[in-house]
């Protein structure tokens, strides 16, 4: 059993070295999408690796264009339905809604992107004017409360909380 692997696995070696482009380009040509393809091709020779039975060198050609027929199919099976329930789901939302429904994706990933920009840039504040604008911005801390809670007068914390509304607002217009 050891010695029928290991030819196996020899054979496989060398069709991957010697048919690898052919189904390759197989693959993107039936799918249309070649950072896809290359995956598909991984997983051509990962079934042929899972193959059971002891492999012919004279037939390993077309097995292999078996196994890549059945993987396009199954791709493409799956990207049609993936597209159809999309369909749908588009389909029973009336106009209005389809426009409210893809403005407010698009808006929450662009206010997602946002934030985490914020975020990095607070990161990069001094310590005391980051720890009152965090206070400030995402504890909604009035400055009063701020002041008694660092023991800071309420000018000091409207001037840090003054500097750091100004650097955000600097920041995000000049990468928008």
């Amino acid at each position: 059993m050891k010695n029928v692997r290991m030819q196996n696995e020899e054979l496989i070696t060398q069709s991957y070295l010697t048919h690898r482009d052919r189904i390759l380009r197989y693959i993107a040509a039936s799918i249309g999408n070649t950072d896809d393809a290359e995956d598909l091709t991984q997983n051509v020779w990962m079934r042929l690796l899972e193959y059971r039975m002891e492999l012919n060198p004279a037939t390993i050609a077309t097995l292999l264009h078996r196994i890549a027929r059945n993987i396009v199919y199954d791709y493409l099976r799956h990207s049609r339905h993936v597209t159809e329930h999309r369909e749908e789901t588009i389909s029973t939302l009336t106009e209005t809604e389809a426009g409210r429904y893809a403005y407010s994706l698009d808006s929450e990933i662009e206010a997602r992107d946002l934030a985490e920009i914020e975020h990095r840039r607070v990161e990069c504040m001094p310590r005391m004017r980051r720890i009152i604008y965090v206070m400030s911005r995402y504890d909604d801390m009035p400055v009063s409360d701020i002041s008694e809670r660092l023991s800071l007068s309420a000018r000091t914390v409207e001037n840090h909380l003054r500097l750091g509304r100004s650097d955000i607002r600097s920041y995000m217009s000049a990468i928008a």
